[in-house]
């Protein structure tokens, strides 16, 4: 029962903080009691009526924490609603005969759904996607085996090459031991479910981003403490291996060696980080060049929803800086005219149109009736920003080169 009350309890929370956590729990749990329930089993009778039971007390106190947040988003969505993440996840990774990034970033105006919210990231449930199947063609099929390829080699590089916590001399060395320790001291039931529960809630927790994406480390953080765990088994089987081999003096040694290297070996890199993160925080003149540009853009004063003329910079660092104007974004016209730009506007409610370095709509705007020529703004084309994007954005070369000025227009009621 002990066991039922964590797995439920844990899982329900987890469903709370990400979405995943529910298919993840509704496949692990039962595996985890039929791999209980065969290791316990006589030797004629698997015990079948307490793994059942056993699983509707779970799935019972699973709902039960779950529903809350379930009922939160069906509420809100006017139908029963775990998550709309997961076929999006699955849209935007499809094949290439498509444009199926989100459409924030292919171009159009998009009015979020709440209107205290800054721009439509915040509530995509609207926003149509490109879904595919891979039984749709042979082709869609074919990528869909190379995504699971691409992504195994991704989540391999989250444990080994890229993880926080340990170095892959560490991940190497752990694997190899695990066989010696299994060696050396007895294969008891204890060791059996131990070492069957890690393979079985790794190969679980993976195979779902294998079909999806699985490019973001921080998705398999809690692995990692899985690994940490099973350092301390390890070290734990070595200490029983020697009992009776070398005496308590030596065995206190080396037990205290094998503990020392297991703690140094998942201390290092993290210690690491933190030095330089305390090295950049101490050492470097951080600028947020998105506060500034937005706080020079707001000394006029312009309605919202807003809409964006700008080809400079990415789509995303616009809702950066709407999240510090603090005005609702409806993101960039797909017409390069300004009647088409105008229709656009119309139809999502927009109020205002700021147009960044673009002389040309500028003076069209200016002569059309239906605007409302409110500034412009000669915005600060400092140097520094182009450092500081390092750590506003990591170095992803969204920052292409800042924008000169921006004219601010209004939409006539």
């Amino acid at each position: 029962m002990i066991l039922v009350f964590q797995n439920f309890f844990s899982g329900g929370l987890s469903y709370l903080s990400h979405h995943y956590a529910m298919p993840f729990f509704l496949v692990h749990f039962p595996l985890l009691l039929l791999i209980r329930g065969y290791m316990d089993r006589n030797k004629e009778c698997f015990p079948w009526k307490k793994v059942l039971m056993a699983w509707a007390a779970g799935v019972t106190g699973f709902v039960i924490i779950a529903s809350v947040w379930v009922c939160v988003l069906s509420t809100k969505y006017g139908n029963v609603t775990i998550s709309p993440k997961g076929g999006i996840a699955h849209a935007i990774v499809g094949p290439a005969d498509k444009d199926r990034r989100h459409p924030f970033f292919v171009g159009g105006l998009y009015k979020p759904r709440d209107p205290y919210a800054i721009h439509i990231f915040e509530d995509i449930s609207d926003v149509q996607f490109e879904t595919w199947s891979p039984f749709e063609s042979k082709e869609y099929f074919i990528h869909q085996l190379n995504l699971i390829k691409d992504n195994a080699v991704h989540i391999l590089n989250h444990f080994v090459i890229q993880s926080p916590f340990f170095n892959r001399t560490f991940v190497i060395a752990i694997l190899a031991l695990i066989p010696i320790a299994l060696w050396l001291t007895s294969f008891s039931k204890r060791n059996k479910f131990l070492y069957t529960w890690i393979i079985m809630t790794f190969g679980v927790y993976c195979s779902g981003f294998l079909l999806l994406i699985a490019r973001s480390p921080r998705r398999f953080y809690v692995l990692m403490l899985v690994f940490l765990l099973l350092s301390f088994d390890l070290v734990e089987k070595m200490k029983h291996y020697l009992q009776d081999r070398v005496s308590e003096q030596r065995k206190k040694l080396l037990t205290s060696c094998l503990f020392i290297i297991v703690i140094f070996a998942f201390a290092l890199k993290p210690s690491m980080q933190l030095i330089t993160s305390v090295h950049h925080i101490y050492a470097e003149d951080h600028i947020n060049p998105y506060s500034e540009i937005a706080d020079q853009i707001n000394t006029v004063s312009f309605p919202s929803p807003y809409a964006i003329i700008r080809s400079s910079q990415k789509p995303t660092t616009d809702y950066y800086m709407a999240y510090f104007l603090n005005k609702p974004l409806l993101g960039r016209p797909l017409s390069a005219d300004v009647q088409g730009i105008t229709e656009e506007l119309v139809v999502a409610g927009g109020k205002s149109l700021l147009v960044f370095d673009n002389p040309e709509i500028t003076e069209e705007l200016r002569l059309d009736g239906r605007y409302v020529y409110k500034a412009t703004v000669k915005l600060n084309h400092d140097k520094r920003y182009e450092h500081a994007a390092n750590w506003v954005v990591t170095k992803h070369e969204i920052l292409t080169g800042w924008d000169n000025e921006v004219t601010i227009f209004t939409l006539k009621e």
